[in-house]
């Protein structure tokens, strides 16, 4: 990892929700830049929207990460694939409560057949 400092200004952390600073700092520290480095980086690219709903889906529901396929048989990611993208409105569209909680778990528990079916003989 690099020997970069990461951290946050006074002024920058007074003014953002304490659970994007944390994976502010995790993604920066992760990447071996600072923060400033990694903001600055994504507004360049026009990116810093994406990074907030990035970072606010995994914070808001954490099983989303379980909606990955890449790591899939090319031919199995597109089973998985659909489910991914319905995962990704409800946690778009939806208000955060327990019923889209209960929501994302029951769809990850149908991905997960659907993937296992698609493997049967």
């Amino acid at each position: 990892m690099s020997d970069k400092k990461v951290s946050l200004s006074a002024t920058v952390s007074a003014k953002i929700d304490p659970s994007l600073k944390v994976n502010l700092l995790k993604r920066a520290s992760d990447l071996g830049v600072t923060v400033s480095e990694l903001v600055s980086n994504c507004i360049v690219r026009g990116l810093s929207g994406d990074l907030h709903k990035s970072i606010q889906k995994e914070n808001d529901l954490p099983l989303r990460q379980f909606f990955s396929y890449q790591h899939l048989p090319k031919d199995k990611q597109e089973v998985s694939k659909r489910f991914t993208e319905l995962a990704d409105y409800i946690s778009d569209e939806l208000p955060r409560n327990p019923e889209t909680f209960a929501c994302i778990r029951k769809l990850l528990e149908a991905k997960d057949c659907a993937v296992r079916s698609s493997f049967m003989k």
